[in-house]
């Protein structure tokens, strides 16, 4: 299992509660990897788009809806400079949900195909070119950008920010929360179940580019 140490913490907490809000997360995401593993690839991306894409690309707009009231009401510039980092965490997500429609979804689609039809690359004499190799890397890589966008979604609720009014930072930090959560949970999904799939529906079919 990866290890990975994001929640709504403070950073200076210590690393045993840490640890602790990490196994919250699991313990309350574990049961999904139950049904998802019964999934193959092709059921697998149909599931992750309707109960996870869809839920937050709906998030994403209601935390930049919640983003765009502020400014308009407030118009400070060190309100603005907060907000457009928020927006920039939002856009984040926005972009990982975007590769994952534009870009994995239909990879996993071909090579649900291959796999099925007990496709074989290694005697397809080259003929067949769906980039197995790049595939990996860049989910990995969109990993790490995941990553690195729930380290700073933590940065960004670990204090209430004193640029905006003590009601506009609830309602923003509740939608930034929310947000957070979903995408806690989707990483590990895709960590834990949809990452190891698509590795052993490549081994099936000796993917070598």
């Amino acid at each position: 299992m990866t290890k990975v140490i994001f929640c709504t913490s403070h950073s200076h907490f210590s690393q045993r509660a840490q640890e602790l809000c990490l196994l919250k997360h699991l313990m309350m995401i574990q049961p999904l990897f139950a049904k998802y593993q019964k999934h193959n690839l092709n059921q697998l991306s149909d599931a992750i788009y309707k109960n996870h894409y869809v839920a937050m690309e709906k998030l994403c707009d209601n935390a930049g809806e919640a983003t765009k009231l502020i400014a308009e009401s407030d118009g400070k510039s060190e309100s603005i400079s907060f907000l457009l980092r928020c927006n920039a965490l939002i856009d984040a997500v926005r972009e990982h949900l975007l590769y994952g429609k534009t870009v994995l979804f239909p990879y996993m689609k071909e090579l649900a195909e291959k796999d099925n039809a007990r496709h074989d690359c290694s005697n397809c004499a080259g003929a067949c070119h769906l980039g197995h190799s790049a595939r990996i890397v860049e989910i990995t890589a969109s990993h790490e950008r995941v990553r690195q966008t729930l380290e700073e979604l933590d940065e960004v609720l670990s204090v209430p920010n004193e640029d905006i009014s003590a009601d506009d930072w609830m309602v923003l930090r509740d939608e930034l929360q929310l947000l957070q959560e979903a995408l806690i949970g989707l990483f590990y999904l895709e960590e834990e179940v949809l990452i190891p799939k698509i590795k052993r529906a490549q081994k099936n079919i000796n993917a070598r580019d």
